[in-house]
């Protein structure tokens, strides 16, 4: 079972996405407003901004190894993070009175734009904020960014916000627009001004040569599927495009659509729970397509030794780990220089990983094909 962003796609589109959505929430009038915030005062060279001078490869790091592998919670944090930097620097909240920590998002943005002029407001504060919450989280790679978030608002800003928590108001703004430029559907003032953000989505490895390996394992008799997280026509087009879709198994091509529709039912339910990875529900639905929810999510679900989860980051890990598979690492995707893939390599061994890779090119080497 193969993850895809940064095991057979690239994550470099949807880097360059949480950046134009991270922009757009800091200097468009719709939303905070801070002219120049990320440094550029002529709307045509916006999009020239180095991508990481913007998404952190920091934060990156942080929430991958933690198990956060969502390019919309990427986003949320990157975006929250300077958000709480202006709110502190300008003080906006104390314009509003009696403040009350539901206070919405609409509100809060009203509030910010009215007050009275800021002085120079720009990526720093985020840089500083950063800084500040990768200290509270320190070493200990249990601590989940998401879980440490709130407090540290609370903390940052002398009360607690709701509208800027995880799965809160910002959190759903983020959502909104990451998907409106995916998608080639932004119609904001702001994304008038950017070029268009073409969604062309690429395979991380030469596509011939993946398609061989990917042949080669299927004429050795293993079945193939897909656990991401990435919704499903999401998941459908770069494989189409690379001439691969026909060698997963349609049945155990699993994606975002189906955690949804999964959540949606547990939550009418109430019993409302996450089953993004590392949960495995993804992975044990892709190996068992035709079992119901009740037997996936039960304690006596079957153990699957005889599964292979292919994966590039600790939350595939852990799924595969909890759901009785074993599991390949790749060093693919994330990764802005050598130390960046030392540390991955060692992040999934401590993981649990049966065995790290370079990439996925080099399975039938691993699984004894290449005899």
């Amino acid at each position: 079972m193969f993850d895809l962003d940064g095991v057979i796609t690239s994550e470099q589109i949807y880097l360059e996405t949480a950046r134009y959505t991270i922009q757009e929430i800091l200097e468009s009038d719709d939303y905070f407003g801070v002219r120049d915030y990320f440094g550029f005062s002529v709307p045509e060279e916006r999009h020239f901004h180095p991508v990481e001078a913007i998404v952190s490869p920091q934060l990156v790091t942080a929430l991958k190894t933690r198990a956060i592998n969502s390019n919309w919670d990427l986003c949320y944090v990157g975006a929250c993070l300077n958000i709480v930097g202006i709110l502190r620097e300008t003080q906006a909240l104390s314009h509003i009175a009696p403040l009350d920590k539901d206070l919405s998002l609409d509100r809060l943005l009203l509030t910010f734009r009215s007050a009275p002029a800021h002085g120079l407001l720009n990526f720093l504060l985020g840089d500083q904020t950063l800084d500040s919450f990768l200290t509270v989280l320190g070493t200990d790679l249990t601590h989940s960014p998401l879980d440490v978030l709130p407090a540290f608002i609370e903390d940052q800003l002398g009360t607690p916000l709701t509208c800027l928590e995880p799965r809160g108001q910002l959190w759903n703004l983020c959502y909104d627009i990451f998907q409106d430029w995916v998608h080639q559907s932004r119609k904001s003032r702001y994304a008038a001004s950017m070029p268009s953000l073409p969604f062309i989505d690429t395979t991380i490895v030469d596509d011939i040569l993946l398609a061989d390996v990917l042949k080669r394992l299927r004429s050795s008799g293993y079945t193939l599927g897909i656990a991401t997280g990435r919704p499903r026509q999401e998941a459908r087009l770069p494989l189409e495009n690379a001439g691969i879709l026909s060698c997963f198994d349609p049945a155990r091509i699993v994606t975002y659509d189906e955690v949804q529709e999964a959540e949606g039912l547990l939550m009418a339910q109430g019993s409302p729970l996450k089953l993004g990875k590392p949960h495995p529900f993804i992975l044990l639905k892709a190996i068992a397509p035709q079992a119901s929810l009740e037997e996936l999510l039960s304690a006596e679900a079957p153990l699957r030794s005889d599964a292979i989860m292919i994966g590039d980051s600790t939350a595939d890990v852990m799924a595969a780990r909890r759901a009785g598979c074993a599991s390949i690492g790749v060093l693919t995707g994330l990764g802005w220089d050598e130390t960046s893939f030392e540390l991955k390599r060692r992040l999934l061994l401590s993981a649990g990983c049966d065995i790290v890779v370079n990439s996925v090119l080099d399975l039938p080497s691993v699984l004894g094909l290449d005899g």
